[in-house]
């Protein structure tokens, strides 16, 4: 995918606080699309309410999306390599 080496160039241009912090919410984002609670999010990863209500409140941004849609891609593909693996031909 042409575009994830897009994503990977702006990453690699972000400082490393800002690297963490996008790697932060980007976890959030994860957990909140895989309907945790929210106290689950927090004691886990950390966070604030504050925080999880800040990031629920940017998941429909464009940049927000297209990183949830390359997440469940990838898990997708993951999932698919396991059954793979696991089948005797």
């Amino acid at each position: 995918m042409k575009d994830k080496n897009k994503i990977n160039d702006v990453l690699n241009d972000l400082a490393p606080n800002e690297y963490q912090e996008m790697i932060k919410k980007l976890a959030v984002v994860y957990w909140i699309r895989k309907k945790r609670p929210d106290d689950v999010i927090k004691n886990n990863l950390g966070v604030t309410d504050k925080y999880i209500n800040s990031v629920k409140k940017i998941m429909e941004t464009p940049g927000i999306k297209l990183a949830i849609k390359y997440m469940e891609a990838d898990e997708w593909a993951n999932v698919w390599a396991e059954k793979i693996k696991k089948m005797k031909i």
